[in-house]
């Protein structure tokens, strides 16, 4: 309660203009925000055509997440999902996925094969944490 009490206060005196999903890019890109919570992926991307935005990583730190892949128990073909997952756990593949996709990168040992793509991607803390 304490917590919607002060959101509220927020938006009754137009601190807070709105609530957004995943639409906030467009404004972050046109610059109608000054400050948001955002994927890492998006800041990343958004930065290759907007050099203005920029991030920052609290001292206390931040929450990271990543995708996780997922084989169901009674899968049928469960073998071949192995083998997918195996292939994009390979620190190469895993970095030829981050530098396409520009997301944090959850496996380990890739930061090598990464610069060697990107040096930039490599040093980037919102793919590699």
């Amino acid at each position: 309660d304490a917590a919607i009490g002060r959101l509220q206060k927020g938006v009754d005196t137009k601190q807070i203009r709105r609530f957004t999903g995943n639409d906030y890019t467009a404004d972050l890109d046109k610059g109608d925000l000054a400050a948001c919570l955002a994927w890492a992926g998006d800041v990343i991307q958004l930065q290759a055509g907007n050099p203005d935005i920029k991030y920052a990583i609290p001292a206390p730190g931040y929450i990271t997440s990543s995708d996780n892949l997922l084989v169901p128990a009674h899968a049928r073909h469960k073998a071949n999902a192995e083998k997918l997952i195996d292939f994009y756990y390979e620190p190469a593949n895993a970095a030829q996925l981050a530098a396409f996709i520009s997301y944090v990168c959850p496996v380990e040992g890739v930061k090598e094969d990464l610069a060697k793509i990107d040096p930039a991607l490599a040093d980037n803390p919102l793919i590699i944490p």
